[in-house]
């Protein structure tokens, strides 16, 4: 009789194991795609981050990106060709459009102006990203 109450035990406590696992595993998983949502909750004007620098006032008009980008250092940016990756609001890639940003001293800004494509005109919002190589190197 003690044989089949310690094998009863046993197998509850498996399968309470099993279910702290899933529910561990579930709440492991949702706040992951919490966290990669909350990269994409930004709207497309507010103030945006690319390293040391701060890209602020920020406009989209009919067919141009505009805004302000603030070296926030005291050591001069040395200039870098970046990647301009519009968003939808779930975070899908609907563009990338290359960005050169010049030499910037320490706390000078410059101004921003592109040319937006057709294709990026509906994003919910954009992040600065270093510029990816194509096949050729460049």
């Amino acid at each position: 009789m003690e044989k089949r109450i310690n094998k009863k035990f046993a197998f509850i406590s498996l399968i309470l194991l099993v279910v702290l696992f899933a529910f561990y595993g579930i709440y492991l998983r949702n706040n992951r795609i919490l966290e990669e949502k909350k990269q994409y909750e930004t709207s497309f004007t507010s103030e945006k981050r690319y390293g040391t620098l701060k890209i602020t006032n920020i406009q989209k008009t009919k067919n141009h990106l505009i805004a302000n980008i603030l070296n926030t250092t005291d050591i001069t940016f040395m200039g870098e060709m970046v990647d301009v990756v519009f968003l939808s609001n779930k975070g899908d890639v609907l563009c990338r459009n290359s960005y050169d940003i010049p030499p910037l001293e320490a706390h000078k800004e410059v101004s921003l102006n592109m040319v937006i494509e057709q294709k990026c005109k509906n994003a919910y919002t954009f992040v600065l990203e270093k510029k990816k190589e194509d096949k050729n190197g460049q």
